[in-house]
């Protein structure tokens, strides 16, 4: 299965003839193992940091300054592939391995599937081989492709834990939206607090599982609130939880103490109101015309998100 690449015009007698096109870094290197005890400690991963593969020739060679820094990476493998991706698992843990069987072998018991060699190697039993997806994806990916891959986990593959999975990796699956929000609201600066940042991963999530005809609930993800969308089509109240609400309650706590007695009254008043929602009472103080009336039920909704 693996990959050949070869000149159009080439050919075919001389592309099965010749053995150099059938070597692979990976197949070199179980051949260097074979051949050598002074590897036995690196993996797979590893191998880079002290040799160097050179393409034209097909081998690995010693590296001539080791303090020199390198990168070493493996070509991705989508999770759909299977036992080609759980292969690719299992060589950033494996060590000194000289043949394919050796990959499999854990714990000096040789399994009949890459799967099942990871699985007693303890690297699928949590989840861990979802988790290690979106780490790698998230190097490159955009939050959007994220969510779309975390979806496409959910709706194909076999998940043990999906909450887990989510709170994981749902901040990097955020980071995106406080930036889209800011345009499409057309307001610098905005800031979504934690919660609300959260419920707006999830109904992103939702969207992308409602075209795979499946929703949150399927997989016991937390559902949206029920006045999400409106809120998010509100400019104005989207514009009043435009605040750090942390921030906001130490500078609560500071002009509080500042208060003289009327205003603490006034203060004390409007507050009770909005906690038991007895605006009639605030109401009575607030009249004063059409302004001032709009103005108190500012604050109450304000003091009341």
């Amino acid at each position: 299965m693996k990959l050949v690449k070869f000149p159009g015009k080439q050919p075919l007698r001389a592309i099965v003839e010749n053995a150099d096109a059938k070597k692979t870094t990976l197949t070199v290197w179980l051949n260097y193992n074979a051949s050598s005890v002074n590897v036995s400690h690196l993996r797979y991963l590893d191998f880079p940091t002290e040799f160097v593969w050179y393409e034209s020739k097909k081998i690995w060679q010693h590296r001539a300054n080791l303090k020199k820094p390198s990168i070493g990476r493996i070509s991705y493998i989508h999770p759909t592939y299977g036992e080609a991706f759980v292969l690719r698992m299992l060589l950033c843990h494996q060590k000194g391995c000289k043949s394919f069987a050796d990959i499999r072998t854990v714990n000096q018991i040789l399994h009949n599937t890459y799967r099942s060699a990871c699985e007693a190697d303890g690297l699928l039993g949590d989840d861990r081989e979802w988790s290690v997806v979106l780490e790698e994806a998230s190097v490159s990916a955009t939050s959007s492709q994220l969510r779309s891959l975390f979806v496409h986990i959910l709706s194909y593959c076999t998940v043990t834990n999906p909450l887990a999975l989510l709170e994981n990796h749902r901040k990097l699956m955020g980071d995106d939206i406080p930036l889209r929000a800011t345009a499409n609201l057309n307001m610098s600066h905005l800031h979504i607090n934690a919660d609300d940042l959260y419920n707006f991963v999830m109904y992103e999530v939702e969207i992308l599982l409602n075209q795979c005809s499946k929703s949150n609930s399927d997989f016991a993800l937390p559902s949206l609130p029920a006045d999400m969308l409106a809120d998010l089509a509100n400019c104005l109240i989207m514009e009043e939880r435009n605040y750090d609400r942390a921030v906001l309650n130490t500078e609560r706590l500071e002009l509080e103490r500042q208060m003289n007695s009327k205003q603490k009254q006034i203060y004390d008043l409007i507050t009770s109101a909005s906690l038991n929602e007895q605006t009639e009472h605030v109401f009575v103080y607030g009249h004063g015309g059409t302004g001032k009336t709009f103005l108190w039920k500012a604050i109450i909704t304000s003091l009341r998100s």
